[in-house]
């Protein structure tokens, strides 16, 4: 098929790896195998470039990439070094709203006109390759825009962990060039008010109902915004025993991230404990919802 709405140049090294080709989504849902390598799925105009790792185990680590900086070459399959030499599969996924323009740097995984139901497509795809590799252990990583996509995905897998750093948690309370960069090339600058319904753009809409799925909440104690505008929200609306791991720590000035090596270290330990995540949450010292709100109460009772 031919892709005729990627803009941005896409470079796949056939010599270095194995490349596997799907002319369309329902191909791939109809593969019996998933071997190592870049996996190139075209739905309709644009492609869903990903990258698989096979090792012999039952737990799959799904990377989400947040905004690419201008020297990002396409696919950005992100988190090989964070996730290297752990004894898990891993399945890097590219944005593929990011091929729409070069001047998109951020699109959450969230669609496009294009592929308008991307967020669910996203769901089989990833189902899919678990069942292949009997992988039945997923987790879901992500920072910033991966965040929200990690905490968005993980949530159609019951029973999976989210680890997220810095997370968006509602698009509309972002950074406002970032959403109206990513209308105009993904939505021919539709509002947001416009945009499919069944698109998920706030989670608190699904968070808020119940939370069947884990989740490992990283927060810089520098993000002011994000701690005020997506954070504490989130905690407004989360059921006081919700299984989310909360941790606020000083890496950095404003929005980074921990450290590579602390993440690292982290995703060692969330592999380890073979899908007991409240066990990864108390090993690793994240708070409990309680225990959160009754260290921040002053700061919670000031949103």
């Amino acid at each position: 098929m031919v892709l005729e709405l990627v803009k941005t140049e896409r470079h796949i090294d056939r010599s270095k790896f194995a490349v596997y080709d799907f002319k369309t989504v329902d191909e791939f849902l109809e593969a019996q195998k998933i071997s190592s390598g870049i996996q190139c799925v075209s739905d309709g105009p644009l492609p869903i470039d990903m990258h698989f790792t096979a090792k012999d185990s039952r737990t799959m680590i799904v990377v989400l990439h947040g905004a690419a900086e201008r020297k990002v070459r396409l696919p950005w399959l992100s988190g090989q070094g964070v996730t290297k030499g752990l004894v898990s599969n891993r399945l890097f996924i590219s944005d593929p709203s990011m091929y729409l323009s070069p001047e998109m740097n951020l699109s959450w995984f969230a669609g496009n006109y294009a592929q308008p139901t991307l967020q669910h497509t996203l769901v089989q795809i990833i189902g899919h390759a678990a069942r292949l590799s009997g992988s039945d252990r997923l987790v879901f990583l992500g920072g910033s825009g991966g965040g929200f996509a990690a905490l968005t995905l993980s949530y159609a897998f019951p029973g999976s962990l989210a680890v997220v750093m810095n997370p968006q948690i509602n698009l509309l309370r972002y950074q406002q060039a970032a959403v109206d960069r990513y209308l105009l090339h993904c939505w021919n600058g539709a509002p947001f008010s416009a945009l499919p319904p069944h698109i998920i753009t706030d989670l608190h809409d699904l968070y808020g109902r119940h939370v069947p799925n884990t989740v490992a909440y990283l927060q810089n104690d520098d993000d002011k915004s994000h701690i005020d505008k997506h954070l504490h929200p989130l905690l407004d609306i989360l059921p006081a025993d919700a299984p989310v791991g909360l941790m606020r720590r000083r890496w950095g000035r404003s929005h980074v991230p921990p450290p590579r090596d602390y993440m690292h270290l982290l995703m060692q330990q969330a592999v380890a404990v073979d899908g007991d995540w409240l066990r990864f949450l108390d090993n690793e010292n994240f708070s409990t919802v309680i225990e959160y709100q009754s260290a921040y109460r002053g700061a919670l009772a000031a949103v």
